[in-house]
Formats: C-alpha cells, sequence, structure tokens
C-alpha cells in the first residue's frame, strides 16, 4: 500500500504548483534519495517528466520515466489541506524518531544526562503540527458562483466529459472530428456565434492517419499543427490520464480531448458494472475540470431497438450519467439519398434540454499536393430538429403506439378548444368515433393533465368530470 510520503511526492510530481500552497517540505524532506533529487529539479522549474528524466544519466532514463509515469497515475487529485496534514504526520513522525535518539543517547552515555532543552524544543515543533491539523469546515459560501463554459455553447460543456454515441457507419467519428476541426479554425458553430480556438488531442484507432484523418482536417481547412496524435501501451485509465496530462501541459491551450472509440483505451472493462465505469471515467473527468476543456468519448451502441435514447447506448447506465453531455448520430430512415443524420440530444444535465440537429454528409473529390482523396463534408441544416429523440431507437410496433397517442392528444385538444368545456363522456364517445381505442384515450388524456395542458373540474354526477383547456 502507498505510504503518505509516497501520497506527497506523487501530488507534487502530478501539480507542481500545489507546492505553493504548502509547508515543511525541505530537500531532504523524503526517505528515498530517488525522490529527494526529483523533488528539487521539480523545485527548480523542471516540470515536465521528459525534462526531469533528461536530468539522469543515459543508462537509468529508462527506469526513471517508468517510475515517474507510475508515480503520476497512483493519485488522484488532493486538496492542498488534506495534502497539508499528510506534510505534518511525516514530520511528527520524523521529530518523534529525533526525540526517541536523543533519549538512547542519554540513556546510553557515561553520565546519564540528557539534552532536555532540544527534547523539549521538538516536543514544542510536534504541539505546533498538532495545532495546525485540527478539522476545517468549509462553509460552501467561501466558494465562488460561476456561470458553465462551453466548448459548443449549450451543446458540448467546458470542464467535463461529453459522449458521441451511434452505431456503425452513422458517421459518430466524422461528425466528431468535424468538432474538432471548428475547434482548431476558431470559426462559429452552426447554431452559435464565438467559437473558442484552441489545440486538440486525438487519440484513435479506427482511422488511417495518413489516408483518412489527415486529409480530412486539411480538406476542412484546420491547421493539422494544432491537432496532436495520442497513443499509450497502456489500458489504465490513470495511467492513460497521466501520460495525456503530459500532451496536454506541453502542447498547451488545449481545448478538446477525443478518445474514439473509449472501449480501446480502457482494457478488459466489464462494461456493465456501474463501478468499474466509473472508476475508469474519473481520471479523465479530474483531467477535463483542471485543464477546463472538454474531453468527447465516442462509442458504438447497442444494435437492439430501445424504448429511451439513453438505454440505446448500452452497458453501464455510468456510460450515459458521469458524462455531462450525451448526443447520438443517426441515420434518417426517410432520407431517400441515405445522406441526412441526426444529431439527437441525449442528455445535458448542466442546462435546459436544448433541440436536437441535422446534418447531410456530402462526398466531395479534392486534391492535396496532387494526390487525389475522397472524403465527406458535413453541412448543417439551417433549422433544428422539433422532434422527440426517443422516436429514432424504438422498435416499429413501440413507435406505432406512440404515433397514436401524439395523434389523440393532438385530437382532444382540438375538440376542447372549440368550446368552453366538456363532460368526460362526451369527449370519450368523440375520441371513439374518431376511431382512437379507449385505451389511447385514457392514457392521452392522462397525459395532458400531467403536462397541465388541459383541466378537469366537478361535474354534476357524484365520480363525473367536465374537461377544459387550461388557462
Amino acid at each position: 500500500m502507498i505510504n503518505n510520503e509516497q501520497i506527497v511526492f506523487n501530488s507534487i510530481l502530478r501539480n507542481p504548483d500545489i507546492l505553493k500552497k504548502l509547508t515543511g517540505i525541505n530537500g531532504n524532506f523524503f526517505s528515498s534519495k530517488k525522490n529527494n533529487k526529483i523533488f528539487k529539479l521539480i523545485k527548480s522549474g523542471k516540470h515536465l517528466v521528459t525534462d526531469i528524466t533528461a536530468a539522469f544519466p543515459n543508462k537509468e532514463q529508462p527506469e526513471i520515466n517508468k517510475y515517474l509515469m507510475f508515480c503520476m497515475a497512483d493519485t488522484y487529485e488532493i486538496p492542498a489541506t488534506q495534502l497539508q496534514d499528510a506534510v505534518n504526520g511525516i514530520l511528527k513522525e520524523k521529530l518523534n524518531i529525533e526525540i526517541l535518539k536523543l533519549i538512547q543517547k542519554g540513556a546510553q552515555s557515561k553520565t546519564g544526562e540528557y539534552e532536555h532543552k532540544k527534547i523539549k524544543s521538538l516536543h514544542s515543533k510536534i504541539e505546533e503540527l498538532n495545532s495546525k491539523g485540527k478539522v476545517e469546515l468549509k462553509p460552501l459560501s467561501k466558494r465562488e458562483s460561476k456561470p458553465v463554459e462551453w466548448l459548443w455553447e449549450s451543446r458540448i460543456p467546458l470542464g467535463t466529459i461529453s459522449l458521441i454515441g451511434g452505431g456503425k457507419e452513422v458517421g459518430k467519428s466524422t461528425v466528431t472530428a468535424w468538432i474538432a476541426a471548428q475547434v482548431i479554425k476558431g470559426t462559429d458553430w452552426p447554431d452559435v456565434k464565438n467559437n473558442i480556438k484552441g489545440n486538440v488531442i486525438l487519440a484513435q484507432v479506427e482511422n488511417d492517419w495518413e489516408t483518412q484523418v489527415k486529409p480530412f482536417f486539411e480538406i476542412a481547412g484546420a491547421n493539422t499543427d494544432n491537432l496532436f496524435e495520442f497513443d499509450s501501451k497502456s489500458t489504465d485509465t490513470k495511467i492513460i490520464a497521466a501520460e495525456l496530462e503530459q500532451h496536454i501541459i506541453k502542447a498547451g491551450n488545449v481545448k478538446l480531448v477525443i478518445f474514439d472509440p473509449i472501449t480501446e483505451y480502457v482494457g478488459t472493462l466489464e462494461g456493465n458494472s456501474e463501478i468499474q465505469v466509473r472508476h475508469v471515467l474519473r481520471p479523465f473527468f479530474s483531467l477535463a475540470n483542471k485543464y477546463n476543456l472538454s474531453i468527447i468519448i465516442v462509442k458504438h451502441t447497442r444494435k437492439a431497438a430501445a424504448e429511451n435514447i439513453l438505454d440505446k447506448v448500452g452497458g453501464s447506465t455510468s456510460w450515459v450519467n458521469v458524462p455531462r453531455a450525451v448526443w447520438l448520430v443517426a441515420k434518417d430512415d426517410e432520407d431517400p439519398e441515405g445522406e441526412r443524420r441526426k444529431f439527437l440530444i441525449g442528455a445535458l444535465n448542466l442546462y435546459h434540454k436544448p433541440t436536437s440537429l441535422a446534418f447531410k454528409f456530402i462526398n466531395k473529390s479534392y486534391e492535396i499536393s496532387g494526390i487525389p482523396f475522397n472524403t465527406p463534408e458535413v453541412v448543417w441544416e439551417s433549422e433544428p430538429i422539433h422532434e422527440n429523440p426517443n422516436r429514432q431507437f424504438m422498435d416499429p410496433e413501440l413507435k406505432d403506439k406512440l404515433n397514436q397517442s401524439e395523434y389523440a392528444k393532438q385530437f382532444i385538444l382540438e375538440t376542447l378548444k372549440s368550446v368552453p368545456f366538456m363532460s368526460a363522456y362526451n369527449l370519450k364517445e368523440s375520441c371513439l368515433d374518431d376511431g382512437i381505442s379507449e385505451a389511447t384515450y385514457n392514457r392521452s388524456k392522462a397525459r395532458l393533465h400531467k403536462e397541465k395542458k388541459v383541466d378537469r373540474s366537478p361535474a354534476g354526477k357524484k365520480g363525473d368530470w367536465k374537461w377544459s383547456i387550461k388557462k
């Protein structure tokens, strides 16, 4: 098990700025000579793993690099107050050892005299450290309320994870790459202006870098000097996050990181395990929050129909609960050309639920340095989609049932608009005459009442009701 001293070292390695908030750490604070040497390098301004490694002799560098990556992956972000408590605990242990040595020295001396002043001074230091270790309450009033910041206004937030899902060959990777290109260029989004410009880190395994990825970005007009490849031999997300953090620091101004698909970077994860999924996503969530950037994870959805759009993602509910935004890409089954796609909102738990959007893939031929390329161009429609996203993934029987219910709701509203009120009996008879089943009538009427679109009040007979449009 990792000890407090190593936790302090790992935390300083991950976030050197935390040293400004800590006291009591000097060049010989750590028991390990290696840690003390690395600590001195950090104090001198060498904060990157590559820079620290380069300060060691060549033959030691592979082992040092491996050790540093292990240390960076072995701890989560720990608040400075808790870290200071750990430092104080280590200092108290050192002081107690010094006291014990002085007592042993006095007991073994010929005169039997003890260095009382030194021992008393060490005890005073321990008491001082004890007083600093008192529990400190943190009222929420000390925090500052801040607005949500966005990469794409009301769609992709900064400082957290977003998920983009879809079935095979629907174009989820292409639309995610389009988002990356917009960030690099800093151009407006289809529905809002003022895009944030920044660098992008892309981790992907399903497309060829030279024949697919680079041509797409070049054709999109994005400067590929601002797009950085990321690869990791590890499937432990703590180690991946530690490696990724080094890339974020070195690249600078990173606003977007993409994992496509995320399942390639989580090892032998049990996808249905709530705890495991949260565990593997937590390091990425911490990174996004620390550097105020967006991390988009791309995930294949299950083939089976789903009553709810979020059920289409499949596996543990953590796949849709941990990300703050969930979007699904789907083909428009009514498009005869097969080019239209829907960008459907699944969840956005930082804001009101926005509308969905639609776009088309237009295949274009281009030449880059005399070499011909065929690549899809993403063309967004100017108007949003006003439809229930859940309908897209329902099985035909359920979709038909929903269609009947929607028709019944509309019929009830139109019927009630023409009169001040109507008895429940007459309203039901009107629906039955129109071919609406009694079950659909009852279900639709109840939903309208729950949605506060219709009102009811007691009629003359006991147990009877009269219905009207909600005023």
